[in-house]
């Protein structure tokens, strides 16, 4: 695994998943489960913009190529789901290359 940046956590996504916990409470808090809430769903970026190496998604935020371009037009509803397969994807990376 990673070491990271001293003073930084071991885990290199350990921003993510407090960013991913975060917003799963504000949106139950603001009731945009549905997407219905006034508040846009906050981005996964977490400005660690590195292409994995099949050059598919971001290694920082998680996102496919597609969900990082459709972001801006995406409903809250959409994003929500974004991050819940964030969430999916997280629990499945054991260690993210180094620079």
């Amino acid at each position: 695994m990673s070491q990271g940046l001293p003073g930084h956590h071991a885990d290199p996504h350990a921003v993510l998943r407090e960013r991913a916990q975060q917003v799963r409470k504000q949106a139950l808090a603001q009731g945009v489960a549905e997407g219905d809430g006034a508040l846009p769903v906050a981005s996964p970026c977490v400005s660690v913009c590195r292409l994995d190496p099949e050059r598919l998604g971001c290694e920082g935020c998680l996102r496919t190529l597609d969900e990082i371009r459709a972001w801006k037009v995406m409903d809250n509803a959409q994003r929500l789901a974004v991050w819940r397969l964030i969430e999916d994807r997280l629990n499945t990376v054991t260690e993210t290359p180094g620079p």
